[in-house]
């Protein structure tokens, strides 16, 4: 009787009796004899751990997926080990294949098998808690040990849902237990894996949310998500803000992207971490951004201690400019030089002739800042490679977008975007309409004519209200129409691969060039 008491007390606080598995009392003796090892329970070394190996999945798998459905639960351990328990969520849209008789199973040598017998050594007893934990346990009849100090345990089978989306998701590993003899034991920090769903689709996911991954994410499991995302120019964040431990540095495809680790953890000193503390604004050491990345986002407020950006700004040039930080006029003069000219659209005007003038107001640079997420046009005093500030503040934007009169000067951080059909874009000085086949950098803007298209002009200019210097004047060095990548023609019908400042008929259409 004092065993049953006992055996009563001490399986009650752990839930192990559920409502999809009665345990009875022989099974729960050997449930026992690895839940007294926790009242010894010294600290594990950094070396032990019960972890799982990152796996793959996909949607819908179902019970006859037997070849590719389960994974693998890996130790490694100094001591001897004589049993085991441990704790095990999945995320949402993948379960264990509950219609089979189990959905675990040893595997050997670790488990070695009874002599002139095929049963193992060791036996298992599981149970599906009232949360969405499941708890595993593996008893040996006698004293045997399992064979090693490391290697694989068990395998689990396991389905998922048909609508599971592509994407990088955490797997728990709690309450881990090494019994090293009947009275002795070790338990690991907690630790968290991943599943990885989509195959080539991982290339395009923009969030990778591992905020659940609480302990150590092991080296294996890190080399498993950089290997996974070194081709993902469209990735903008990875958050694993609840780890305790990376094992290894994230390395990232895309090197615009964010990482958002927990303050004080090995690696929150790495380019583009954020290091997160409940309650309190972000910090990045060092921000890296450059032209040549891939997608860069603002998830949320944060600062950065430093930051270097690689944008190239050209001072013979009009160039278009967005940024996602803002530049006081000072930055502005100390960077791009005093006489740096700003324009911000303002409207559309129509000339006697029937064409487009694209209006823009000078941003008076002694007096005004660049706004961060503002569009605009700039020609600098002297040639700009990169921008490197200290403590910046980075917020959420509400638009990247200048809207007048059915006309929108758009800016982007996207990674080598392809620009639509019909939309205009400046390069080399030149103003061009696109085909749908052009491509822009990050950082940059690109126009987007909103009125039917009966209301498209012949051709299309830039003008601004007042120069740098306060008297009326159109922009120049800049061609004042618009044109295409099409072969260019003289009014003699002759081909020009070099056009000199004249008329040209281009696409159908006579155009005026100014280089």
């Amino acid at each position: 009787m004092l065993a049953k008491v006992k055996l009563y007390v001490l399986l009650q606080p752990y839930n192990l009796i559920t409502q999809s598995r009665i345990m009875t009392y022989k099974q729960a003796k050997h449930l026992l004899l690895v839940l007294l090892l926790t009242a010894v329970m010294p600290a594990a070394k950094a070396q032990d751990i019960l972890s799982i190996l990152p796996f793959h999945a996909a949607p819908d798998v179902t019970t006859a997926d037997a070849l590719t459905a389960s994974f693998v639960l890996n130790s490694t351990s100094d001591d001897a080990v004589w049993g085991y328990q441990v704790d095990i969520m999945l995320p949402d849209g993948v379960q264990f294949d509950e219609s089979l008789p189990s959905p675990f199973s040893l595997v050997t040598p670790r488990h070695p098998l009874v002599s002139a017998t095929s049963a193992t050594s060791h036996r298992i007893d599981y149970a599906h808690l009232a949360t969405d934990w499941w708890r595993i346990i593996v008893t040996p009849d006698d004293d045997t040990r399992l064979d090693g100090s490391e290697g694989l345990l068990l395998n689990a089978r396991f389905t998922t849902s048909p609508e599971l989306e592509p994407g990088i998701y955490p797997i728990h590993v709690k309450r881990t237990v090494l019994g090293t003899s009947g009275y002795n034991c070790v338990e690991p920090m907690r630790s968290s894996s991943l599943v990885l769903v989509g195959g080539e689709a991982l290339d395009t996911v923009s969030h990778i949310d591992l905020s659940k991954s609480v302990g150590l994410l092991p080296d294996f499991a890190v080399d498993s998500l950089n290997n996974a995302l070194t081709d993902n120019l469209q990735l903008t964040l990875l958050d694993i803000r609840r780890a305790d431990t990376l094992a290894a540095p994230i390395s990232l495809g895309n090197s615009n992207a964010l990482v958002v680790a927990k303050a004080g953890t090995a690696h929150t000193a790495a380019d583009n971490t954020l290091a997160w503390t409940d309650g309190q604004t972000p910090v990045c050491h060092r921000l890296l951004l450059d032209e040549a990345g891939g997608r860069f986002e603002v998830p949320f407020q944060f600062r950065a201690d430093s930051l270097i950006m690689q944008r190239a700004i050209t001072k013979t040039k009009w160039n278009t400019l967005c940024l996602p930080f803002e530049l006081s006029n000072n930055q502005i003069r100390e960077i791009m030089g005093g006489r740096t000219q700003i324009g911000l659209f303002c409207g559309i005007e129509q000339d006697g002739m029937g064409n487009d003038q694209l209006m823009f107001a000078h941003l008076d640079t002694a007096d005004q800042a660049l706004l961060a997420h503002t569009p605009c046009l700039i020609r600098p005093a002297r040639n700009v490679t990169d921008i490197d500030l200290a403590d910046v503040m980075f917020n959420v934007p509400t638009t990247l977008e200048t809207t007048v009169d059915d006309f929108t000067f758009l800016g982007t951080y996207d990674a080598r975007m392809t620009i639509p059909a019909g939309y205009y874009f400046i390069s080399n000085n030149l103003f061009y309409r696109s085909t749908g086949h052009s491509t822009t950098k990050p950082f940059r803007a690109i126009f987007r004519d909103d009125r039917p298209s009966s209301s498209e002009a012949k051709s299309l200019a830039f003008s601004f209200f007042e120069d740098f210097w306060g008297t009326p004047t159109s922009v120049d060095n800049l061609t004042p129409t618009f044109t295409t990548r099409q072969p260019a023609y003289n009014l003699q019908g002759q081909r020009v691969t070099n056009p000199q400042r004249g008329i040209y008929i281009i696409g159908g259409q006579k155009v005026y060039y100014q280089p």
